[in-house]
């Protein structure tokens, strides 16, 4: 038995080279691992692992299960996870480019329900429609009602920032 050379710790048990204590040596391991995971490898690294299916279905699973569940809402309350919220909804998007009116959340269901909860493109009913605008903010559109429509995640995505003919 030895003392921890780091810390003073007595009776480590070391076999051979330097006596650390196994505190001491988490630490030391947690420094490196840091460092790795701030260079350009580890961050390469981390990247093709989350793009693994294996990880994506993990990642899945976990956000469904009840800890998960109970890890977003302690994160929605935190200032970070606010702007997070904030930074969803389609009025921030459009203050960020200076578009012109608001659509209310009275508004947006009322525009549900005008469209049966449909897809405005596809007319497909989903679970989570998203809000579409026909003419994009980013080509001059405004957001207001009467250029807001229901469209599914798909096909909101398909769309972009294109101008689509209208039906």
């Amino acid at each position: 038995m030895r003392t921890c050379r780091v810390c003073g710790l007595k009776n480590v048990e070391a076999k051979t080279g330097p006596a650390t204590c196994l505190a001491c040596r988490r630490e030391k391991y947690l420094i490196v691992k840091r460092r790795y995971q701030q260079s350009e490898k580890g961050q390469a690294t981390a990247r093709a692992r989350e793009e693994r299916e294996d990880v994506k279905e993990k990642r899945r699973l976990f956000s469904a299960s009840g800890r998960g569940k109970a890890n977003n809402e302690r994160y929605r309350q935190t200032p970070k996870g606010k702007a997070t919220e904030r930074k969803k909804s389609a009025n921030y998007r459009a203050r960020r480019q200076d578009a012109e009116g608001v659509v209310t959340a009275e508004d947006w269901l009322r525009i549900l329900e005008e469209h049966n909860h449909r897809c405005y493109y596809c007319h497909k009913r989903t679970l989570k429609m998203t809000l579409d605008h026909v003419i994009p903010l980013s080509k001059g559109g405004r957001n207001s009602p009467e250029n807001v429509v229901p469209a599914c995640h798909r096909c909101n995505c398909k769309k972009r920032d294109k101008l689509v003919r209208l039906l």
